[in-house]
């Protein structure tokens, strides 16, 4: 089971931009940190993205979707999927870019 997502982990854009993890419930715990819902990371603002602002292109400052793979099969809270390390999703840069995990935040797991 891939490891879940908590507000301690780090999510990034490929040029350096760090999406703002924020978890709206704080009842569920996964190591250290809250659980990250989907609905948690999208829309979630990224920060520090260094593309430039040109006719072409632009920084990355949302997260306009999550795709496929990114939450848990297994795991939910409250009905909302629980997101896990191999989330990946789009942000709103020009053009858009791809996020991904860099640390979930949680390092194991015990049962």
């Amino acid at each position: 089971m891939p490891l879940i997502l908590n507000s301690l982990g780090e999510v990034i854009c490929p040029h350096a931009g760090r999406v703002t993890l924020t978890s709206r419930q704080v009842t569920v715990m996964a190591g250290r940190g809250y659980a990250i819902c989907l609905d948690d990371v999208v829309g979630a603002p990224i920060v520090g993205c260094v593309t430039p602002d040109t006719k072409l292109t632009a920084p990355c400052k949302r997260v306009v979707a999550v795709l496929p793979g990114s939450t848990s099969t297994v795991v939910s809270v409250a009905s909302r999927p629980v997101c896990v390390e191999t989330l990946t999703g789009l942000t709103d840069g020009r053009p858009p870019a791809r996020i991904s995990v860099a640390f979930p935040g949680q390092v194991s797991v015990d049962a």
